[in-house]
Parts: C-alpha cells; structure tokens; sequence
C-alpha cells in the first residue's frame, strides 16, 4: 500500500510543478541579490527545465525504493538553449559530453540506415510485384506475363519493416537526451553556486 501511494506522489509530480518550485528558489534569490548581481546571475546562470512525463526506476535504497526522473529535457545558459554536449562542456564534464554526442549521432544512424533499409525494401517490393516472365504462344507468339516474385518481395516486406524499426529506435533515442534530469539539474545547481559566489566578489 505505501509502494502504491509513493508511485502516485511520483507521478502527479510534473515538469510544471518543478519549474514552480524553481520560481520559488529564484524569488527568495532575487531579494539577496543587488539588482546589477541579480541581472549579471540571470545572463550567465544555467536552467534545466524537464520535458515530458516522468520514467520510474525501481531501486533497492535500504530495501525497496522509487526513484522518478525525466530523461528529456533542456539546458540554457542565460536566454541561450544548449545542447546536451555544450551543457556538459560547459560545466566540466568532458567525458559525459563525448558520451551525449554518441548517443546522439547513434540515433541519427538508426535513422539513416533505417531511411536507407525502407528504400531498398520499398525497390525489392516493387520489383517482385511488376516481376514478369516470358512465355511463349502459338498463336500471338511471344508475351510477357505478370508473374510476382513472391521470394523478392517478401523480403523486400522485411528489409523494409526492419528499416522502419530502426527509423523509430533513432527517433525515439532522438528525443531522450542521454543523461537523466535528476544528474543534470544537480550539475547546473552546483555550476549556479559557483556562479554566485563569484558574481558577489565582483559585484
């Protein structure tokens, strides 16, 4: 029963709410602040900001847990959107961004062996369909005859539909960015207090 209720807490948690508790944060910030240290934040501080629905991960944390994270989301610096490498660059982690950016280019060769497989099989189908055979008639002589190649086509039907599942593994891959939310904003919420700290010793 309470595995139950925690899920449900999880799961009513959205991307909004955590951006209203983010806005939150920031208006107690803001009073700190001196307006020029408030405006100088704003322009360089980074946002995460989550998109889509929450993915549960079950953990054993002293026994059985609930972990929610979101695995597509949206890095900006100031007013400027980063992707997912520039925002591990920019922070530090030279390695995961090396990782960020073969995740990505991985999904965009799903998708382009994927285009190039469904071509192929699309081709071999056709072929197979409009495939005829000469046959050979006494009184019109010779003719060609619709004959589909059953054997082409059929696996012309395969290559295809494997290429239309490797076109939505890339898409799907496409639209999650490699690392977690849960990681992300925790990096940016430490980049942020080493921001402050040295935006107060400026200002």
């Amino acid at each position: 029963m309470l595995m139950l209720l925690m899920t449900y807490i999880i799961l009513k948690s959205t991307p909004a709410q955590l951006i209203q508790q983010g806005q939150q944060d920031q208006t107690v910030l803001q009073k700190e602040l001196t307006p020029e240290q408030w405006q100088a934040f704003i322009q360089q501080r980074i946002t995460i900001e989550p998109e889509g629905g929450a993915v549960i991960d079950w953990a054993s944390i002293g026994g059985t847990g609930i972990i929610a994270t979101w695995r597509k989301w949206k890095a900006y610096k100031g007013f400027k959107p980063l992707t997912e490498e520039e925002f591990f660059r920019l922070t530090g982690y030279t390695k995961e961004a090396q990782k960020a950016s073969e995740y990505k280019s991985k999904a965009k060769r799903y998708i382009d062996y994927g285009i190039i497989l469904l071509s192929v099989g699309i081709i071999m189908e056709c072929l197979g369909a409009f495939h005829t055979k000469t046959i050979e008639d006494p009184l019109l002589g010779t003719i060609e005859e619709p004959a589909p190649n059953w054997t082409l086509i059929s696996i012309g039907a395969l290559t295809g539909g494997t290429g239309i599942g490797m076109i939505y593994l890339g898409y799907l891959q496409h639209q999650r960015n490699w690392a977690p939310y849960s990681i992300a904003k925790q990096i940016a919420d430490r980049y942020n207090r080493s921001l402050l700290l040295k935006i107060r010793k400026e200002f």
